[in-house]
């Protein structure tokens, strides 16, 4: 399947990076994976404060995060996305969890700057095809 999704990530002229944000080892891993054999270059963070720390350090051309994760919600993580990378889309993924079924999650992420949504669990080619598609709008990050 990642073979069939790689022709809408065809090789940059320069390398992307991505930053996958979530709880889950299992998912960060294999979302990661998907997008390395993409040929872009991926980043994972178990926790909010992770990605702070390396979105600081290395700017992004998309962001994907859950919602639902211990200590600080990714509602806090695109909240600063959207006032520090204004540019930069936020993929947000969630399956709900105590903050409600992920249809609202999303009511709640999309004003706080969350591009789009899937609900877990999704696809490898949804995903995947989401990416490409939020790629292609994004912008090439600047060195802050």
């Amino acid at each position: 399947m990642v073979e069939a999704t790689t022709t809408a990530l065809s090789a940059p002229a320069s390398v992307i990076d991505v930053l996958i944000v979530d709880d889950e080892p299992v998912i960060r891993d294999s979302l990661g994976l998907a997008l390395g054999h993409a040929g872009l270059r991926v980043r994972t963070a178990a926790t909010v404060s992770e990605a702070f720390a390396l979105l600081e350090a290395h700017p992004v051309r998309l962001l994907v995060t859950d919602i639902c994760m211990p200590e600080v919600s990714g509602l806090d993580l695109i909240v600063a996305m959207s006032t520090t990378w204004p540019d930069t889309p936020v993929l947000t993924i969630s399956g709900g969890g105590a903050l409600g079924g992920a249809e609202q999650i999303f009511e709640v992420a999309q004003p706080l700057g969350s591009c789009r949504m899937l609900a877990k669990p999704f696809s490898l080619r949804a995903f995947m095809d989401l990416v490409g598609e939020l790629l292609s709008k994004s912008p090439v990050p600047q060195q802050a």
